[in-house]
C-alpha cells in the first residue's frame, strides 16, 4: 500500500501471530447478535462485515459522556469537535465524510436532508443499550449515504421482571446530569421509559484562530464567553406478542437541545430530534419470516444571533420497510423494499428578508434483496438493490463476498461493493444557487479481513481500498463570484484498521489502531489528504478488577490532519490520558470517578476550536442486577 509505514504492517502481523497465546477471558455462553451488517438477526461469527459491537456493559465501564466519544474507540473511525459538548461535530468512518455514514436508531434512518449529515452529538448515551458499527459500503442493503459504513444505535430494552435506575452525575463547568427509567418483561409483553438531562456551562468554544467564529466585536477577535449546552432526552419502547407467530413493538425517541457556539452569523441553535416507529413481526413458517416498520424522524434547527432569529432548518423522514427472510437449508434469502418520502423547510434571513428552498419534498423507493449460501467450509454473499429517486433517476449498487475458516480459531473474509451519496437539498436547491442536475457521489471499495478469535483470545485485521466519483463540492463559478456545488472531486483511500482484546487473570486490555491515506484524487489537490481526516488513530483501554474496585486507563491517539483541502491549515496530532476509578456498593449501587485529559493536553480537532483541558465527572448509579 503506497507510503503505508512498513513498521505498522510489521506489528500488526506480529499481533496477529501472538494472539493464540494470550489469555482472554471468555463465557462459553455469551453470543454477540447483530443486525445492522444483513438487515437481519446473525451471530457475529456469522457476518461477513467488518463490524464493532458496543453494549451496555462496555459502555457503562467506559465512563464515556457522549455517542461521539464512544464510538472514537472503533477501528477507522474519528469524531471531530467545534468546541465541547453539543457543539457541531464530524464523524469520519474509514476516511469518507460525515455525509458518507448512515445513521439509524431503531432502524430508523435520522439526519438532515439539507445538510446530509446526523446529528449524534444530540443522542444521549444515556439512552443507547447497544451500538452496532458496519465498516465499508452497505448502499446495496441500505441504499444512500451508507458510503463508509453505517451506524446503528439500539435504545434501551428490558430485562424480565421489573427494574428501576437511576445515575445522577455531576463534574467540571457546572455540569450536572441525570438519568432515570424503569422497564419491564412478562413472557413476550415488555415496555422501557428512560428520561434524563444534562446542563453544562462548558467552555470558551472559539480560540480566534478561526474566520468562521471570529468576530470584530470584540477586541480579541472573539468572543470570550462560556458555550454552554442543555438536552433533555425521553425514550419510550414497549411490544406484545399478539399470538405464537405474531408480535408488535413501538418506539419513540425525543431529544431536545439547545447549544451555545461562537459564530459570526450565529452563535446559539435550538435543535430537535425525534423518531418514532410501528413494526409487526410474523413468522408464516418456521424459515419464513416477515416485518413492516413504519416511521418517522424529524430533524429541527432555529439558530440564533445575540438572541435574534437567523435561520431555520427542518428535516420530515417518513419511511415504510417490509422486510422477508427466508431460510432454503444452507441458504438465506433477505429481499425487501424501502419506501422514503424526504420533506425539507428553511428559512434564511439574508439581505433584509427571508429566502427558502424551491423545492422541500422528495422520494425515493428502494428495491433490495441478497443470498447468502454457507458451503462448508465457504460462506458466499451477494447483495443487489435498485433505488429509483424522482430527482436523481434510478441508481444500482452491489456487494459480493466470500469467507472461509481455514484453521481452528481462524477466518479470512474478501468483500467488494459499491455505494453511493445522493445530493443534499443543499446540494441541489440552495436558496439562489439551484444545481438541480447533480449526480450522486458513488464509490467502489475492497476489502479483505483476518480474524481470529479462540476461547481466550481475539483479534482482527482489515485492509481496504475505496475509490469516490463525482464528489460534491463548493467552490466560485467564477474569481470572486458566488459559490456554487458541482461534480468535480474524486478520492482514494487506503488503510488498515486492527481490533484486539485480551485478558491476562483479571487484567483486560482491548484497543484499536488505524493506518490510512485519505486521499485527494483530482485537480489542483492531487494527492493532498482529505479535509479533517488524519493518517494515524490509535486506542488503548486497560482495565482491572480487584473486587469491590475497578480501574481504568485509556490512550487515545490521533494523529495530524489538516482543516484545508490545499492541507496548508494543519491541526497537530495528539495523544490523551484518561483514567476511571469505581466501586461498587452493595450489590446494586456503584459509585464511580473519570478524569480526563489526565495531564491537561491543549489540543484541537477542528482548526480555532479549543477541546477540553483536565476535566472530571463524579456518578452515582442505581442498577439492579
Amino acid at each position: 500500500m503506497k507510503r503505508l509505514p512498513y513498521w505498522a504492517l510489521s506489528a500488526l502481523f506480529a499481533a496477529c501471530a501472538a494472539t493464540p497465546y494470550l489469555s482472554l477471558a471468555d463465557d462459553d455462553n455469551f453470543v454477540t447478535i447483530v443486525i445492522t451488517a444483513s438487515r437481519v438477526a446473525e451471530t457475529a461469527d456469522e457476518t461477513m462485515a467488518p463490524v464493532t459491537v458496543i453494549d451496555r456493559e462496555q459502555i457503562d465501564r467506559s465512563g464515556s459522556r457522549t455517542v461521539n466519544e464512544i464510538i472514537s474507540r472503533v477501528p477507522g473511525l474519528s469524531v471531530t469537535n467545534n468546541g465541547g459538548l453539543g457543539k457541531e461535530s464530524g464523524v469520519f468512518l474509514r476516511g469518507t465524510a460525515s455525509r458518507h455514514v448512515l445513521v439509524l436508531i431503531d432502524g430508523v434512518r435520522i439526519g438532515s436532508a439539507t445538510l446530509g449529515t446526523a446529528p449524534l452529538r444530540h443522542i444521549p448515551l444515556s439512552v443507547v443499550e447497544k451500538i452496532e458499527v458496519v465498516r465499508g459500503p452497505r448502499s446495496s442493503l441500505y441504499g444512500s449515504e451508507a458510503i463508509g459504513g453505517v451506524i446503528q444505535i439500539f435504545t434501551r430494552r428490558s430485562a424480565n421482571g421489573f427494574r428501576p435506575q437511576l445515575t445522577v452525575s455531576a463534574g467540571s463547568h457546572d455540569t450536572h446530569e441525570v438519568e432515570a427509567g424503569i422497564s419491564g418483561r412478562n413472557g413476550g409483553n415488555w415496555y422501557s421509559v428512560h428520561a434524563s438531562g444534562i446542563e453544562t456551562e462548558g467552555f470558551n468554544a472559539c480560540n480566534g484562530k478561526n474566520s468562521s467564529c471570529r468576530d470584530s466585536a470584540f477586541p480579541n477577535g472573539y468572543d470570550p464567553d462560556r458555550d454552554g449546552y442543555r438536552n433533555r432526552s425521553l425514550n419510550l419502547r414497549g411490544g406484545v406478542q399478539l399470538s405464537e407467530r405474531v408480535d408488535l413493538s413501538s418506539g419513540l425517541t425525543l431529544s431536545d437541545s439547545d447549544t451555545e457556539f461562537d459564530g459570526r452569523s450565529q452563535d446559539e441553535s435550538e435543535s430537535r430530534v425525534r423518531t418514532l416507529f410501528v413494526k409487526s413481526g410474523w413468522s408464516v413458517t418456521d424459515s419464513l419470516h416477515g416485518s413492516l416498520t413504519l416511521s418517522e424522524s424529524v430533524d429541527q434547527s432555529d439558530n440564533f444571533i445575540d438572541g435574534s432569529f437567523y435561520s431555520r432548518f427542518d428535516t420530515t423522514r417518513r419511511q415504510a420497510s417490509w422486510l422477508n427472510e427466508w431460510g432454503l437449508g444452507n441458504h438465506r434469502v433477505v429481499s425487501g423494499i424501502d419506501f422514503i418520502r424526504d420533506q425539507v423547510d428553511g428559512v434564511i434571513r439574508r439581505f433584509g428578508g427571508t429566502t427558502n428552498y424551491n423545492v422541500k419534498e422528495r422520494d425515493n423507493t428502494g428495491y433490495f434483496a441478497s443470498l447468502r449460501s454457507t458451503l462448508d467450509p465457504v460462506d458466499l454473499e451477494a447483495s443487489v438493490r435498485l433505488d429509483e429517486n424522482e430527482q436523481y433517476g434510478n441508481k444500482t449498487t452491489g456487494g459480493l463476498a466470500f469467507g472461509t475458516d481455514f484453521s481452528a480459531g481462524w477466518r479470512l473474509i474478501v468483500s467488494y461493493g459499491t455505494a453511493f451519496k445522493a445530493p443534499t437539498f443543499n446540494d441541489l436547491y440552495w436558496p439562489g444557487w439551484e444545481s438541480p442536475n447533480l449526480r450522486p457521489e458513488e464509490s467502489k471499495s475492497g476489502d479483505v479481513g483476518l480474524s481470529f478469535k479462540g476461547k481466550n483470545s481475539e483479534v482482527s485485521i482489515n485492509v481496504y481500498r475505496t475509490k469516490i466519483e463525482n464528489l460534491i463540492a463548493w467552490a466560485p463559478i467564477e474569481p470572486g463570484g458566488p459559490w456554487a456545488p458541482s461534480n468535480v472531486d474524486r478520492a482514494k483511500i487506503s488503510g488498515v484498521e486492527i481490533g484486539f482484546q485480551t485478558t491476562f487473570e483479571n487484567l483486560d486490555l482491548s484497543g484499536s489502531l488505524t493506518f490510512q491515506e485519505p486521499l485527494n484524487d483530482s485537480g489542483g489537490n492531487q494527492g493532498k489528504l482529505l479535509r479533517r481526516r488524519p493518517k494515524t488513530l490509535g486506542f488503548v483501554e486497560v482495565s482491572q478488577d480487584f473486587d469491590p474496585w475497578t480501574t481504568s486507563l485509556i490512550l487515545r491517539y490521533q494523529g495530524k490532519s489538516y482543516d484545508d483541502a490545499a492541507n496548508r491549515t494543519p491541526v497537530n496530532g495528539f495523544g490523551l490520558v484518561d483514567v476511571r476509578l469505581a466501586r461498587a456498593l452493595g450489590q446494586d449501587w456503584s459509585v464511580e470517578f473519570k478524569l480526563n485529559n489526565l495531564f491537561d493536553k491543549e489540543y484541537e480537532t477542528v482548526r480555532g476550536y479549543n477541546q477540553d483541558g483536565r476535566n472530571f465527572l463524579l456518578t452515582l448509579r442505581y442498577a439492579p442486577r
